[in-house]
């Protein structure tokens, strides 16, 4: 592979052709990915394709040589010359990969994320009584947040205080309500569906 020349610069603000993309501009334009294919807009481009570095090389010329199973898609964004420091810039390293081989690649890791995650997170459980006072639900709900910002799940579980005042069904039914409303307002989300019964053992579960 021959070695990548400084892009000449243009006569702009950042001192190089704003159509090369660094990782700074990505990151300011939200997006969760770098480009791909015509997202690119780096005039040059180095290129890996099965596993030799080719470049700089025109990228619409790249682009014109894909079939239709294939994709161009950047590993490595542009890196603009330091001067001061003796870099050179570097031009944005982009793979050409299957469509179909890479959309299996990455459900098949984002599949084994959600299960690491789904294993790994720790399971806290938290007791409340129906006969609970407003300041008392108001400390576990504060306890339930604080869980569900560290990425643990919850189990709550909700029952009769041994010795405690009777609590009539209408009142243990505005219980839940609360609950329900404060998890919501908290952000949490239902990982398994709610079991047991109002006003005698109830278990419900949520997640971050």
């Amino acid at each position: 592979a021959r070695s990548a020349p400084t892009p000449q610069p243009v006569d702009d603000d950042r001192g190089y052709d704003k159509r090369y993309t660094t990782k700074e501009d990505i990151e300011k334009s939200g997006r969760d990915r770098y480009p791909q294919d015509h997202e690119i807009t780096d005039p040059k481009i180095m290129v890996l394709d099965n596993g030799n570095v080719d470049g700089p090389l025109l990228t619409r010329h790249v682009l014109s040589r894909l079939d239709s199973s294939e994709s161009l898609r950047m590993v490595n964004p542009y890196i603009p010359a330091r001067p001061k420091d003796g870099r050179m810039a570097e031009y944005a390293l982009c793979k050409i990969v299957n469509k179909k081989d890479e959309y299996l690649r990455q459900r098949e890791a984002k599949e084994r994320r959600r299960v690491a995650k789904a294993t790994s997170a720790k399971v806290k459980e938290l007791e409340l009584n129906w006969a609970i006072g407003e300041n008392d639900l108001q400390t576990k709900m504060r306890q339930l947040s604080g869980f569900l910002e560290k990425g643990w799940r919850v189990e709550i579980i909700l029952g009769k205080k041994k010795g405690g005042r009777k609590v009539e069904d209408a009142e243990a039914a505005q219980v839940l309500s609360k609950v329900k409303k404060a998890i919501e307002e908290l952000g949490g989300k239902e990982y398994r569906d709610m079991s047991g019964q109002v006003n005698r053992s109830l278990r419900m579960y949520f997640e971050g």
